[in-house]
């Protein structure tokens, strides 16, 4: 994924590599496996001339949040929401996602994926995105807007506990199938 420019970092990009579990980390990595224990370090010079920092997050992908529509090919555009919840409001933060939030977003038809920092990074954090296919999507105002109309939208914002939510950002990012690789449709 690559900021559009649009918004955020012009020149961020995300990598999101699937883990199936922690113990992976015990043993080599990827890149040791393909490159050898001698090729890393002279891959990462080569990297780390090219970028500026690197963060690294661990996140729990949350589907008991999210909604997930069928897709017919790679996503294209995603708004992202860092979504720093309040010590102690997880459960209310939760609750409202799975009674209100996401049942909005399955009546919109819109895949909505919600994950959670597991490490790296605030753990009160959910990272959420919401898939959109074009910037003219953009144009037509919020999901929620579009799926409601704005005063039953407005009535579902307003749900959430007060106080739950002490800061959110949002970004728009474009997926970059050329520097992906992808899991085989089945």
């Amino acid at each position: 994924w690559q900021s559009t420019g649009a918004s955020g970092d012009a020149f961020e990009y995300v990598l999101v590599t699937p883990v199936a579990k922690l113990a992976d980390y015990d043993g080599p990595g990827p890149l040791e496996k393909g490159l050898g224990p001698q090729g890393v370090p002279a891959w990462q010079m080569k990297a780390g001339s090219l970028v500026n920092s690197v963060r690294r997050f661990i996140i729990r992908t949350r589907p008991d949040l999210s909604f997930a529509t069928q897709r017919t090919g790679a996503p294209k555009l995603a708004v992202i929401h860092s979504v720093h919840v309040a010590p102690n409001r997880n459960n209310d933060y939760e609750n409202y996602l799975k009674n209100d939030f996401v049942p909005a977003m399955k009546q919109a038809g819109v895949t909505y994926l919600v994950s959670q920092t597991v490490f790296g990074g605030n753990a009160n954090e959910y990272i959420t995105l919401t898939m959109r296919e074009s910037f003219a999507d953009l144009d037509k105002g919020p999901v929620l807007v579009q799926a409601l109309g704005p005063e039953a939208a407005q009535k579902l914002t307003q749900k959430m506990p007060a106080g739950a939510v002490v800061h959110l950002e949002r970004s728009i990012t474009r997926f970059v199938p050329d520097l992906s690789i992808m899991p085989a449709t089945q």
